[in-house]
């Protein structure tokens, strides 16, 4: 088997451009689905580090339908009631509770006009969401509830203000004037807990988001420290609340982390006829490029076994020959895999995961290619006749 690899590796390094280019296909797909998966277990991992950062497991019930695959990507619809985050603060404690309210609008300050996603909260104090500022300070005056205060996520001050040091600049949302007390620093990575990309985002009092959008019902509640047992007693209350479960939606870390495998599993699928019609194609093209191989090396063929070598040691090096190919094309998509994604995860503070099934798809994958569209040829060489092979000497 050792000589069937060393023939196998000399041969291929004098047709380079052709098994580079028959592996192609092999590359692409193992880079496509090695790179999803390790950025899908990168994301999750994230969410649980961040969901139970400080000993506090959170739980997230969101105004949105627990039906879609893809709720937990979408701002929530403002179905929970002022009676839920009751029944919230009454099973958790006081303090554990909070809740937020959506509103996408527009923000204009000195001319300058930009979109942003406006969070009204009741939280009164930044570091409920592990959030720290940039300049200025939190909205935390005990009569600022119902003064028209905000705190602008960075991308927003950098647009609007052009620093993240706030000096009595004023920001008008919706008609209304509110004074700028302060400014998030940039978050690195646009997940947070809220589920909301911070730095385009503008938080507010609740009672301002509320006149704002002319609703007093809640997008969000985040509750902190619950137990199973206080989940399902939660559940309940939210039945009695609300006429149709489609209201709202209850999620924890590890589901929200199931989701995002879910949502992996769904990209992979969607691609998956593309990735299948790829692979066949690979497949046809190492398996032509074999034929022609064996076509052009009758003579080889013809002396190898002429000196003894027997059918079985031509279908070991044709077979070592596609296997190579197939391998190094495989473990090449498995490495650029992994640098673009620990890449990208390095850019969004993202922990790298390394998942065995990867490394299953990188090698296993090309090796089971490898041998499809290798057998074939290799035993159609194995069968070649001798004397017929041996004639093209002449």
């Amino acid at each position: 088997m050792r000589l069937a690899f060393q023939l196998a590796s000399r041969n291929l390094r004098g047709h380079r451009g052709r098994s580079v280019l028959s592996s192609l296909g092999i590359f692409i797909c193992v880079f496509f689905v090695v790179a999803i998966m390790v950025l899908s277990g990168s994301v999750t991992k994230y969410l649980s580090l961040y969901f139970t950062s400080g000993n506090s497991h959170w739980t997230i019930i969101s105004g949105a339908s627990d039906n879609s695959l893809l709720d937990f990507l979408r701002q929530p619809l403002a179905t929970l009631t002022p009676a839920d985050l009751a029944d919230a603060s009454h099973i958790a404690g006081k303090g554990n509770a909070i809740a937020n309210r959506f509103i996408n609008a527009t923000a204009t300050s000195d001319g300058t006009s930009t979109q942003a996603t406006i969070i009204g909260t009741t939280s009164i104090n930044e570091q409920d969401f592990n959030l720290s500022l940039a300049g200025g300070s939190w909205m935390n005056d005990s009569h600022s509830d119902n003064k028209p205060l905000v705190v602008l996520g960075y991308d927003i001050a950098q647009s609007l203000i052009g620093t993240d040091i706030p000096q009595n600049e004023t920001v008008t949302i919706g008609g209304r004037r509110y004074t700028i007390v302060g400014v998030l620093k940039k978050s690195p990575q646009p997940l947070s807990l809220m589920g909301i990309n911070l730095n385009h985002s503008i938080l507010m009092s609740d009672a301002n988001s509320a006149k704002l959008s002319g609703n007093k019902n809640y997008s969000q509640i985040l509750i902190r420290g619950l137990s199973m047992a206080q989940r399902e007693n939660f559940r309940q209350r939210l039945a009695q609340n609300h006429d149709s479960a489609s209201d709202y939606s209850l999620i924890t870390a590890d589901k929200l982390g199931q989701r995002v495998h879910d949502l992996s599993r769904y990209i992979i699928l969607i691609a998956g006829g593309v990735i299948i019609i790829i692979l066949l194609i690979s497949v046809v093209a190492i398996a032509s490029v074999m034929m022609v191989s064996i076509t052009e090396r009758k003579r080889e063929i013809g002396i190898r076994k002429a000196v003894g070598a027997t059918p079985h040691n031509i279908v070991q090096q044709y077979l070592a020959e596609t296997l190579i190919i197939t391998v190094r094309a495989g473990l090449a998509g498995f490495v650029l895999a992994y640098i673009v994604a620990g890449g990208i995860a390095l850019i969004y503070h993202l922990p790298l995961v390394f998942n065995w099934w990867t490394l299953l798809v990188g090698v296993a994958g090309p090796v089971i290619i490898g041998l499809i569209a290798g057998i074939y040829p290799a035993v159609k060489a194995s069968r070649q006749n001798i004397i017929e092979a041996l004639n093209q000497l002449t």
